[in-house]
């Protein structure tokens, strides 16, 4: 079986569960949501920036050197475990000393829950060994059933307490239970690793290896989290509450539809990295995948967005729907970005999305502060999605070196398609309006979704039809040598 076809084969696997999951975790979020007020969300949220800060500081890319590491893996296990366990430690210390300061600022209760995290953290570390030895041995069925099996059961628990419980504890007690369980799942899944007293090379190995991409984790928490902490500190954790729930809604369908292609993305790109027009012709047709599925999810769940979350959530997160429309320029381009990311990965250029990532870092803290001063938890979201521009824009100066895109194929039509499918839904709507919330968001759905096909079949359904077969043949092509 080639490489291509097993990378696919093992795609489908772990995106098939990885969507499990989620409908799994996005039901639950919509029970708790329901229960308790938005003001514990964004409590919990500015908890977990604190604490994740904290842990990128200490992480060194120590996962992907276990992986990598190929000889001496029982001093390497050994060393992976004890550094796991000091950075677990560090940050549990960090959480302590941080405790007043952060009381201080914000509030006991943050304070609290901080603590609560930093215990939660130090569990996730422990488990962390064994589950890194589980991928390196792409023993990834075991692991997505253990995944799959304390998702249920902490979603459950945690909806039922939040019956009788309804406030911030009960999703600390989600997130530090799923951590806590998923250390005990992968210890018994591998509860007898080869180990050994770590020697001083050894350590000194792992923080080499894993230096470079210190800073890139550092970038990609400020692109990504930076916007909580300003929306927590400057206005409030009810606000932060409504930014979270929607920045998670925002990115779900189209991480949902982008997961697998990307997945098998890398793979077909290192496979044709060395002839300029295969990997143009492939990169496109991914491309063109990503924004085909990735485009109607985004455009119409903003179009949707007021229905939406007053029929989903209820009346009080009606107002983080204009929130999920301003989310709209990160929606679209964030699957954009991570696919050529794997492209400059596949080619021997990793360095390069690093580079960009410190930008897009340094573009958060200039525009998202004052945007968030002045603008409050919507100036936030236009800041992401300006961040994420920047690193489209710096990224496709430098793809052109290794790829010839069609750009008009690729992003304008599926745009275009869905925007007339918009305006067509609402000149509808407009003159047979629909007074019942509900029956309202079923003609959009239907509306939007139904036109976004049509058009989109009508003006690139051969064409896609034709890729698609092209894709199938390469996944089978080449036997692996």
């Amino acid at each position: 079986m080639n490489l291509a076809r097993r990378a696919a084969g093992g795609a489908a696997w772990v995106a098939g569960t990885t969507y499990l999951n989620q409908v799994i975790t996005f039901l639950a979020n919509v029970a708790l949501m329901r229960l308790i007020a938005p003001e514990a969300f964004g409590v919990l949220a500015l908890a977990v920036f604190f604490c994740t800060l904290a842990r990128k500081i200490t992480a060194f890319g120590f996962n992907y050197a276990l992986i990598h590491r190929q000889d001496e893996l029982d001093n390497a296990i050994g060393a992976h475990l004890a550094l796991q366990i000091a950075s677990a430690a560090i940050v549990l210390v960090a959480a302590i000393i941080a405790k007043p300061l952060v009381a201080a600022h914000y509030n006991t209760l943050t304070a609290a829950i901080l603590i609560g995290v930093a215990v939660g953290a130090a569990f996730e570390n422990i488990g962390t060994t064994p589950r890194v030895l589980l991928e390196k041995d792409v023993d990834f069925r075991r692991l997505q059933i253990v995944n799959t099996i304390i998702n249920v059961g902490i979603n459950g628990l945690a909806v039922l307490g939040a019956l009788l419980w309804p406030n911030v504890w009960m999703l600390l007690v989600r997130l530090v239970g799923a951590q806590v369980a998923g250390a005990v799942g992968y210890w018994y899944l591998n509860p007898h690793p080869p180990l050994r007293r770590p020697t001083w090379s050894m350590l000194r190995w792992y923080t080499r290896f894993g230096a470079p991409l210190w800073l890139g984790g550092i970038a990609t928490f400020a692109v990504l989290q930076f916007d909580d902490f300003l929306v927590g500190t400057l206005i409030s954790a009810q606000d932060l509450g409504y930014y979270t729930r929607a920045y998670a809604l925002a990115v779900l369908p189209t991480t949902m539809v982008t997961h697998i292609i990307a997945r098998v993305a890398f793979p077909l790109y290192s496979k044709v990295q060395h002839d300029r027009a295969r990997l143009s012709r492939v990169f496109g047709m991914v491309m063109r995948l990503i924004v085909l599925f990735s485009a109607p999810a985004a455009i119409g769940l903003a179009w949707c967005a007021p229905e939406f979350v007053g029929v989903v959530f209820g009346d009080k997160w009606r107002p983080m729907a204009l929130l999920v429309r301003l989310l709209i320029a990160y929606e679209l381009l964030r699957p954009i970005f991570d696919d050529v990311g794997e492209l400059f990965a596949a080619v021997g250029r990793p360095k390069t999305i690093g580079r960009i990532q410190v930008a897009q870092a340094i573009a958060m803290i200039a525009t998202a502060t004052p945007a968030v001063y002045f603008f409050k938890a919507e100036g936030a979201a236009i800041a992401a999605g300006v961040v994420m521009l920047v690193g489209v824009i710096l990224a496709y100066r430098q793809v052109g070196e290794h790829v010839t895109i069609d750009y008009r194929g690729i992003f304008v039509v599926p745009l275009v398609a869905c925007v007339a499918a918009v305006i067509a839904s609402a000149l509808v709507l407009a003159h047979w309006p629909v007074q019942n919330e509900v029956a309202r968001l079923a003609a959009k759905i239907g509306l939007f979704g139904g036109g976004s096909i049509l058009l989109m079949a009508l003006l690139q359904g051969r064409r896609f039809w034709d890729e698609y077969r092209y894709l199938r043949d390469r996944l089978k092509e080449e036997p692996t040598r």
